[in-house]
């Protein structure tokens, strides 16, 4: 296995042709190509081209995307840049971080929801309690004219004929 000091990989010649994320990378997380070893320079460059592709296309996802299937796919992906010794810790944390705001999120989602069917509910119970009040008035006003000689389960004709 090749493995290559901090200095010595970017003068290889066999950088990514991404080179503006590379650079990034080894501007802000420096320890993140300290330990990377790979035999052999065509490799070398394509799983550096790969992480540079992985990287842009995580640049360019939203953080309410990183959930289900491009979790999944980018845990996957680090844990395979991992294996040939890149340090990406900081990207494991940063997938972390955007797990806990989309778990917010939808929390918030939730809890607006829930406000929204109990408004619903309450406006439903005052609509019934007012129904219920109606109807109460209402029979109230029939049975004052009730005679007492007759009830609902009597015969019709009961004392008459």
């Amino acid at each position: 296995m090749l493995q290559l000091a901090k200095s010595d990989f970017w003068n290889t010649g066999f950088l990514p042709r991404r080179p503006f994320y590379s650079e990034k990378i080894r501007n802000i997380h420096e320890d993140t190509f300290t330990k990377f070893s790979m035999k052999g320079e065509k490799l070398q460059t394509l799983l550096l081209e790969s992480f540079a592709s992985f990287v842009e296309s995580m640049s360019t996802t939203k953080v309410n995307e990183v959930q289900g299937d491009v979790l999944r796919r980018a845990t996957v992906s680090i844990e395979d840049f991992e294996q040939v010794g890149l340090e990406l810790s900081w990207l494991k944390k940063r997938l972390e971080e955007a797990k806990k705001v989309n778990k917010c999120s939808q929390s918030l989602i939730y809890v607006d929801l829930c406000e929204t069917a109990l408004k619903v509910g309450r406006a439903k119970v005052r609509e019934l309690e007012e129904g219920l009040a109606k109807a109460k008035a209402a029979l109230e006003d029939l049975s004052t004219g009730l005679p007492n000689s007759l009830a609902v389960n009597d015969k019709l004709l009961m004392d008459v004929v």
